[in-house]
């Protein structure tokens, strides 16, 4: 899908028809099994796969592959993903367009150029030149209080969803798990539905899972520097 044709859908169905008009949607839904059955697979998770278009590298389309893992819904993501925009010094991918039919739903985003954590860890790639893992550091914890002092939390900073650019500078993606809470005390639970009966699990806090983050990227780059 070429980027002009991608933005003419894009256009029709956010500015003309705010809730989804029946033709724009059944061509988006055209244009997302295409890529579904002929994209690039650009990776995969626990509840979602993720491809961007060979005509189209600067946009990629999450598709939820297990709805029942999957805490928030597209429109949901989406929400969060706008929020982001808006909050000074964080890095997360500018969404599109989401849309839930009957088949599946999708979310189409900015696709960030550079890899995940959990990528240059396992097929033991080069960092950027001159990275700076102290200003990394920072960095990442100064989105993190950005993302904590606007209520957002989100419960799954392990290193698959922290992506390095070519210039070094981390990028938070992935916020299907994320919460907005006011009370921080209760922003680490998640509702969970097993045989029709209610319970809660608690989940470890953002400062916990990526400080382990970190600390397998620091231990990474010690290697690299030994090998």
């Amino acid at each position: 899908m070429e980027k002009e044709n991608f933005n003419i859908i894009k256009s029709k169905t956010l500015k003309k028809n705010p809730d989804g008009s029946t033709e724009a949607e059944k061509e988006l839904v055209r244009e997302i099994t295409e890529i579904r059955q002929f994209g690039f697979k650009l990776g995969e998770g626990k509840t979602a796969e993720v491809f961007f278009s060979k005509t189209d590298p600067y946009v990629c389309y999450k598709i939820i592959t297990d709805k029942s893992r999957y805490v928030n819904n597209v429109r949901r993501e989406q929400e969060f993903l706008d929020k982001c925009q808006l909050i000074s010094y964080v890095k997360a991918p500018k969404p599109l367009f989401c849309i839930i039919s009957e088949n599946f739903e999708a979310l189409i985003m900015e696709k960030i150029s550079g890899y995940s954590i959990l990528e240059i860890i396992e097929k033991n790639l080069d960092l950027p030149e001159n990275f700076d893992f102290g200003k990394f550091y920072k960095t990442l914890h100064n989105h993190l209080d950005s993302l904590h002092s606007a209520n957002i939390y989100h419960r799954d900073l392990r290193p698959g969803n922290i992506i390095i650019d070519k210039q070094g500078t981390p990028w938070i993606i992935d916020f299907g798990d994320s919460s907005c809470d006011f009370d921080e005390s209760t922003a680490y639970t998640r509702r969970i539905i097993k045989g029709g009966r209610i319970t809660h699990q608690t989940l470890p806090r953002d400062e916990v899972v990526l400080d382990t983050t970190l600390r397998d990227l620091r231990e990474y780059i010690h290697r690299k520097k030994s090998a």
